[in-house]
């Protein structure tokens, strides 16, 4: 293990969304960051898991004290995706998109994945650990056959290798930048710059007997589907399956 700044860089780690979480629980300090390029059993949201190769992808957790209500801990991880869509553009380039609530996509590909973890205490969030998985310097030959279509990297979209402790650091220093605004409940921004990336507006959505037209998100980050008949119904949380 080494240290930088507030970086906690593991050789290894099997995930650093635990490891992150165990150091929160010890009193850890905000803007704290557990960082490994050798994940062995990262997972993403709905308990799924995070596909990545040793010593070529980016696995980074931090640590965050907001103090604030757990209904705006969702806000969160949208601000969090924002700020690894710019990361990414900063070094790739490239235009980057948000399918909600946290997959950054490029050309339609998933290229990183945000997960937010909080811990309530009484009715207060006592801290929050933002999750992110970012695809750098991995090819398409290490993805499995079934996610070749469907992933990226910024290596396969430059062909140019990438520090991922400097990706790491611009992701944190463009988050830092948003969460100032949050802390001092200004969401709006936050919103505002996650519907701008939003690619799916307009698209057909299913899931669980709910079928409609994605409309955007309300002020707590949640869904809202437009049925045929109407009515507006908003989803929380899950996976989403969208369709033009």
């Amino acid at each position: 293990m080494s240290k930088k700044s507030n970086l906690v860089i593991l050789r290894q780690a099997g995930s650093t969304q635990d490891e992150a979480y165990k150091i929160a629980l010890d009193g850890a300090p905000e803007g704290v960051a557990v960082i490994t390029t050798n994940q062995t059993y990262g997972r993403g949201r709905t308990g799924r898991s995070w596909i990545s190769p040793p010593g070529k992808n980016l696995a980074l957790s931090l640590i965050l004290r907001p103090q604030c209500y757990p209904e705006k801990a969702p806000l969160y991880g949208l601000m969090a995706s924002v700020a690894a869509a710019s990361a990414v553009e900063h070094f790739t380039g490239r235009v980057a998109h948000l399918k909600w609530p946290n997959d950054v996509l490029i050309e339609g590909k998933k290229i990183a994945g945000v997960l937010s973890q909080a811990r309530i205490r009484g009715s207060l969030i006592e801290f929050l650990i933002i999750g992110l998985g970012l695809n750098i310097n991995c090819t398409e030959s290490d993805f499995p056959n079934e996610l070749r279509k469907t992933r990226t990297s910024m290596f396969e979209l430059t062909s140019r290798t990438f520090d991922i402790i400097e990706v790491g650091e611009t992701f944190i220093s463009d988050l830092k930048e948003l969460y100032i605004g949050c802390c001092l409940g200004e969401f709006r921004h936050v919103l505002d710059l996650w519907s701008e990336k939003w690619i799916h507006k307009g698209f057909v959505v299913e899931r669980d007997g709910i079928r409609g037209i994605a409309e955007g998100i309300d002020d707590s980050g949640a869904l809202e589907v437009r049925r045929n008949d109407g009515s507006l119904v908003k989803i929380s949380s899950g996976e989403i399956n969208f369709s033009e």
